[in-house]
């Protein structure tokens, strides 16, 4: 090889290794870039609302489903929703937006600030109601708020619906609407049917017949409805009618004669006789249907106001005169006798006196002790008499100083114009209870609400009147309410004992409330049974949570639970209570076989 060949094979050596080199320059560059690009397209996937403010419109159950606003669709499962402005616009556990009552009722514009936990991130949006005299626009136009894509289509809506416009439910069975609603998840409330007395409709949607409905034979349709995602829906109930036997055939001349015993009869009034009757057949066996009913009759009187009889032949004597009782063949109504009563006039004792019927008032209860009323204003007591069935429970009502306070046959006390002190005093049968007025010249607000009692037992039907009272010279107005209407309603601070169970009495004034827990027993003295709970108590701070536990027995759940006050304290269907602002709640605790329990909150 020559000194130049030499030469050129070398130089052909460093381009190959300077390209090779340059290669792999590039290929490392591509790598580290998209690598620096992988990264960054991860570090954009954090979770986080598509609009940072949404409108929620004044109409009658709309609301705002954020939970479907949250991107990117595998961001995670929100551990909590809260709004800051839960007076007004309030999120459920689910992210659904709405008014309260207090905020339908504002008409100026409101806003609230939405906060979505998710593991460690904590999303935020704004949701905004327009004041009522705005034009309001539309926060959900087709096809999106400005037309950029899926993350402006409408989340105001109610696409909720029954699966069928018609059910069919069967005599002794049950029929359960609730699992008949799409989507499954949609929030349901307020199940109600147009024909209640016949169709029973339960908080879960679950629908059964009456006593009322199953005696009743024709076939007959009820509407049931509810309010799934704010929305009114119905669909139909169709009950089919108790089939009619087919009428019996009897071979012709089965029944010979139908014989009455005795002929005659004499009775005084108020006495009960028995007349039999026997039925003669051509042949036991000549006949084409049972023996049993071949030979059944009835019976009938011509005159019930003398004498009746019932379908036994068991003839009550009334009144003094004379009746025909005619016994006839069921198989063959030809066949038939009679029997003649004579009825003469019950004797009675010169000595006999009628029983006394009377039931003596036992008690009398008011719905306030004490009372402070501005000059000029009123104020209504309300009365419970005891027992229910008194036989004189009407109340009258006097005022001892009617210059400082009057009182009308309804209760209703009237603040004179002058200041001072005065006792109205109700009184029933034989008993009586008293109020203190004190009429003063300013309105006060009160610091704290105190209940007459804090636990009440009673019996179905029965009243009783709780008496509230306020901090000194507090003349507000007391607000009743119930957690269970069905159980225990209230007004005025009167409570009426419904049905056997659990219900919890509040009564508020300016923010500050108290409770009674009322205990209701049926008719035999029987309550609901007692849910053991591990939680005794609750103490939390305000927007923290606790988890409320209990012990159920075998194949028993909970059903529901309720917050006696939600202002103060809330509470998931999982049993988490959540501390709104400083105050005192109760939690009731309902399991599916009717167990209750009731837990006391204090939010500090």
């Amino acid at each position: 090889m020559t000194e130049l060949q030499v030469k050129t094979q070398k130089g052909s050596l460093k381009k190959f290794l300077a390209m090779f080199l340059a290669f792999c320059v590039c290929l490392t560059t591509v790598f580290v870039d998209g690598a620096f690009a992988q990264a960054a397209k991860q570090q954009n996937t954090k979770a986080g609302f598509k609009k940072s403010e949404y409108t929620l419109p004044r109409t009658d159950g709309a609301n705002v489903d954020l939970s479907k606003e949250i991107t990117p669709d595998n961001a995670g499962t929100v551990s909590e929703w809260t709004s800051d402005n839960a007076g007004k616009i309030t999120v459920s556990d689910a992210g659904v937006v709405s008014l309260t009552e207090a905020g339908k009722t504002d008409n100026g514009e409101i806003k609230a600030k939405i906060t979505a936990k998710i593991s460690d991130d904590t999303l935020e949006c704004t949701v905004k109601v327009l004041a009522s005299d705005s034009e309001e626009p539309n926060p959900n136009p087709p096809g999106g708020g400005d037309g950029d894509g899926d993350e402006d289509k409408p989340v105001v809506s109610s696409d909720a619906a029954f699966k069928a416009p018609e059910y069919s439910l069967e005599r002794g069975g049950s029929l359960n609407l609730g699992d008949q609603v799409s989507p499954s998840n949609a929030t349901k409330t307020d199940w109600s049917s147009d024909d209640a007395e016949k169709i029973s409709v339960t908080s879960a949607g679950v629908v059964t017949l009456t006593a009322v409905g199953e005696a009743y034979k024709d076939a007959f349709t009820a509407t049931v409805a509810v309010k799934a995602n704010g929305k009114q829906i119905t669909c139909k109930v169709n009950v089919e009618a108790v089939p009619t036997p087919p009428d019996p055939v009897v071979k012709k001349d089965s029944v010979t004669s139908v014989t009455v015993s005795p002929k005659t009869l004499a009775a005084k009034a108020g006495e009960t006789k028995k007349v039999t009757a026997t039925v003669a057949l051509t042949s036991d066996k000549d006949t084409t249907i049972t023996q049993k009913f071949v030979k059944t009759v009835t019976w009938k009187s011509d005159n019930d106001k003398v004498a009746t009889v019932d379908a036994s032949g068991n003839v009550k004597a009334v009144a003094a005169g004379t009746a025909k009782i005619t016994v006839a063949s069921t198989a063959d109504p030809t066949k038939s006798d009679v029997c003649t009563v004579t009825v003469t006039a019950e004797d009675k004792k010169d000595d006999e006196k009628p029983a006394d019927t009377t039931v003596a008032v036992s008690g009398i209860t008011l719905n306030a002790k004490t009372i402070y009323l501005k000059t000029g204003t009123k104020f209504t007591a309300k009365a419970a008499v005891a027992p229910a069935n008194a036989t004189n429970k009407k109340v009258t009502w006097t005022s001892n100083k009617k210059n400082i306070a009057t009182v009308n046959a309804n209760g209703v006390i009237t603040a004179k114009k002058k200041t001072g002190k005065a006792t109205i005093t109700a009184k029933a049968g034989n008993k009586s209870a008293k109020i203190t007025v004190n009429v003063v010249k300013k309105a006060k607000k009160t610091t704290s609400v105190k209940l007459s009692k804090s636990k009440v037992t009673l019996t179905v039907k029965d009243n009783f009147a709780l008496a509230a009272t306020l901090s000194k010279g507090a003349t507000s107005k007391v607000k009743w309410t119930t957690s269970d209407k069905k159980v225990a309603s209230v007004k005025d601070g009167v409570v009426t004992a419904k049905k056997k169970g659990v219900a919890v009495i509040t009564a508020t004034a300016d923010g500050k409330s108290a409770d009674c827990v009322v205990t209701v027993k049926d008719a035999k003295g029987k309550k609901a049974a007692t849910l053991k709970v591990k939680t005794k108590k609750i103490s939390v701070k305000v927007k923290k949570t606790k988890k409320i536990k209990v012990t159920l027995a075998k194949k028993d759940s909970v059903k529901s639970y309720v917050s006696s006050n939600k202002k103060i304290a809330t509470v998931s269907k999982k049993g988490v209570v959540t501390g709104k602002k400083k105050g005192k709640a109760t939690i009731i605790v309902t399991t599916k076989k009717g167990a209750v329990a009731t837990i006391p909150v204090t939010v500090k």
